[in-house]
């Protein structure tokens, strides 16, 4: 019933106010651009003034449509009326957005992730579905199935974040909203194929690095793999390229280590800058969100994330120990 009411209580939020900013998480990815510009897309049809707060992101993403409702560097000096912040866990996942929380005259929050606490005035938090697109979708329902603009963008966002509904989030009620969108005509197929399997030749590359680097522990129930910073300057197209690779060429590649046969958890490990590296962690069954939690990160109990600074060797081992207990601990 309290989902009921809140859902009710965003609705005549939507209806009743007329100047929104919509926001997504740092470095977004699939859902975060997805449930932004869908909502956005929604909100314009509604013919409410809207502006779309966002960090750059990686290319496959433009598959997506919505790209110009965003505001670009001078979102700081934006006064919304309503800020709906999606797909974010805490003010700090906003970045430099997060400065628009004070500025607000009401603050929404619709997200997924369980370590949500609920920061804006009004938040939808569900941490059983497996995308803030699915939830989006649940809000503007009749939007979006009028609007293919609004359907791709959601139904791309659920594809991302459920890597391509394989993970276990992915339930009955995604698939039947999934369903709902593609029913409206959208180029799902090229939407799946964009997000799920067409990669760059420097992401192919950095992925050939990754797997051949790749080792196993535990009696082989937990994959990881390191890539350097030296690692990603090396990658290049070809020898006259200035090109290198970056943290987001490396979308998907923990998901590659999780699929070696009896694995049951996945850890890449990457720099982000000197003495600061990216952790990302998926499992099967293992609750691998704790362990984010332990070095500050968040996420998901089956896909987290955490950075932490330091040796790479002192972090790999710290990072293999803790989730090594959670295994065991898991059975």
């Amino acid at each position: 019933m309290m989902k009921k009411n809140i859902l009710k209580q965003i609705d005549d939020i939507l209806r009743e106010h007329d100047d929104f900013v919509v926001a997504g998480h740092v470095n977004p990815d699939g859902d975060s651009v997805g449930s932004c510009f869908g909502m956005a897309a929604s909100l314009k049809k509604r013919g409410k003034s809207v502006t779309v707060v966002l960090e750059s992101y990686h290319e496959k993403f433009n598959v997506i449509p919505g790209k110009n409702m965003l505001c670009g560097s001078s979102f700081q000096a934006l006064k919304p009326g309503v800020l709906i912040c999606l797909d974010c866990a805490d003010v700090s996942r906003l970045g430099g957005a997060g400065v628009l929380i004070e500025k607000a005259s009401l603050t929404v929050c619709v997200d997924h992730h369980f370590t949500n606490k609920g920061f804006a005035d009004v938040n939808f938090i569900d941490k059983n579905a497996s995308s803030t697109c699915e939830l989006v979708f649940r809000l503007i329902t009749d939007d979006a199935l009028n609007d293919k603009d609004i359907a791709a963008a959601l139904y791309a966002g659920m594809v991302h974040d459920t890597g391509g509904f394989c993970f276990a989030s992915t339930d009955k009620k995604t698939m039947h909203a999934a369903g709902r969108l593609i029913s409206t005509g959208i180029p799902y197929t090229h939407i799946y194929n964009e997000l799920m399997t067409s990669k760059s030749l420097i992401e192919t590359k950095l992925l050939g690095s990754a797997l051949n680097d790749c080792g196993t522990y535990f009696g082989g129930k937990i994959v990881c793999a390191c890539v350097t910073q030296e690692m990603l300057d090396n990658v290049q197209i070809n020898a006259s390229t200035v090109s290198k690779g970056t943290g987001k060429d490396l979308d998907g590649i923990v998901e590659q280590l999780l699929a070696v046969r009896g694995a049951e958890a996945a850890v890449l490990i990457y720099a982000r800058k000197t003495g600061e590296y990216k952790v990302s962690l998926r499992s099967h069954a293992v609750d691998i969100g704790n362990v984010a939690s332990y070095f500050g990160g968040g996420g998901h109990r089956l896909a987290a994330g955490c950075t932490v600074t330091g040796e790479l060797d002192e972090i790999k081992n710290k990072v293999i120990d803790m989730v090594t207990k959670a295994v065991k601990k898991n059975g």
